[in-house]
């Protein structure tokens, strides 16, 4: 009987050495690719729509992340997360009226800088790194002229060292983006909220809820004028006696609606992302040893499983869009992404073992006519795998300690 562990058990089941407590036996990056991945870090935070808009910079940098990720990483996980970021914030900018390339290209700047710059804390472990902020903030105040638009380009650096730092203690791998995600919002609000506060004045709520209502009333105009999803949905409600306008209206208020969990899901992709690509790093550069299980496995907390399965079940009653209920889809969506994930890599388990041929023509058929819900029965088998993963780790700890039976 085989009683090993699946790889989400184990790290439930096995002990899990922490690297980084003998520093001394850490192979050291040569120092070429130390100056060459510091440049990198520069010129990514270095980078800022304030500072270089519709610039050749722009598609330099563009292009200098995308062949270190392909270069460096070489994982389909980080090029499908980082074709999400990349479309997330071209339509981002399409939607605020900004320059789409320009904002979608800060957002993978940023990424690579914080997965790049953990990667050089924990295997360079040089004072001279100390001096990447130092550099990219006089340069930013060079080209800007400006103290806190200069400040603006060191947000990515508090997320770099928090996520360098939950990697070197060995921390979960969940827990590690959860902080480094925190960190990079937080620092981003504070960001914008001193910059507003610079060039405009206070942010009060009512000059907040105004700015929101005005981008409801532009996302409204912008749709309305885009023919081809007007042309869509109009065949979409063919015979239905409704106006374009109410739809579409109905469309961008719940967007706005879950426009939290989509702000916080941002930031979660962003710092999936870059632990990602730092953990893929060691592995190409020679350094497999640093790439511990926990580094690697993706378990969420029994807790959030719970709370999934609750906002799930509640989200598929019908019902009018309350306060209670914004906060429950806020929830579910916040947590989708994660519980997405294990569902994922449940099925690709289930599929390797031979699953029942019902049910994949059943996630086949999903795929084909009904994507959403296919996401969601992956992601509530995701949920349902969190909470009883812990029972059969315990069963096969329980079993590989005594003697097996034939």
């Amino acid at each position: 009987m085989n009683t090993t562990p699946e790889p989400n058990v184990q790290i439930r089941a096995l002990p899990d050495p922490n690297p980084w407590e003998t520093l001394q036996n850490i192979p050291k990056l040569p120092a070429a690719g130390t100056a060459l991945l510091s440049l990198l870090v520069l010129a990514a935070t270095l980078y800022h729509p304030a500072l270089t808009p519709h610039s050749a910079y722009t598609v330099v940098l563009l292009g200098a992340c995308v062949l270190v990720l392909v270069a460096l990483v070489r994982s389909l996980m980080v090029g499908i997360a980082s074709t999400v970021l990349f479309a997330g914030g071209y339509l981002l900018g399409m939607l605020v009226g900004a320059d789409p390339l320009t904002v979608a290209t800060a957002a993978l700047a940023s990424t690579v800088a914080i997965g790049i710059g953990a990667f050089l804390i924990t295997t360079c472990r040089s004072k001279a790194l100390y001096l990447i902020p130092v550099a990219v903030y006089a340069a930013a105040l060079l080209l800007s002229r400006d103290f806190i638009i200069a400040a603006l380009t060191l947000i990515p650096f508090p997320a770099m060292g928090i996520l360098a730092h939950c990697i070197m203690r060995n921390q979960g791998r969940v827990w590690s983006i959860c902080l480094s995600s925190f960190m990079y919002g937080l620092c981003l609000v504070f960001g914008i909220t001193l910059w507003h506060y610079h060039t405009v004045g206070p942010i009060t709520m009512d000059a907040l809820f105004h700015s929101l209502e005005l981008s409801r009333d532009q996302a409204i105009a912008a749709l309305l004028s885009y023919e081809p999803y007007t042309a869509l949905l109009a065949k979409a409600y063919e015979g239905v006696d409704i106006s374009l306008q109410t739809l579409i209206t109905a469309q961008v208020e719940f967007v706005f609606n879950i426009l939290p969990a989509l702000i916080i899901g941002a930031f979660n992709l962003i710092a999936y992302t870059a632990q990602l690509l730092c953990v893929r790093t060691y592995a190409s550069t020679g350094m497999s040893k640093l790439m511990t299980i926990t580094s690697q496995l993706f378990v969420h907390s029994i807790l959030s499983a719970l709370l999934y399965i609750v906002c799930f079940i509640i989200a598929i009653i019908p019902s009018e869009m309350t306060m209670f209920g914004a906060v429950v889809y806020n929830l579910l969506l916040i947590l989708l992404p994660g519980m997405t994930l294990i569902g994922i890599y449940k099925l690709v388990g289930d599929i390797r073992r031979g699953m029942s041929k019902i049910w994949l023509i059943i996630l086949i058929g999903c795929a084909v006519f009904q994507p959403m819900m296919l996401v969601f029965c992956i992601s509530f088998s995701g949920a349902l795998t969190t909470l009883t993963r812990p029972l059969i780790a315990r069963v096969v700890h329980m079993h590989g300690d005594g003697p097996r039976q034939h």
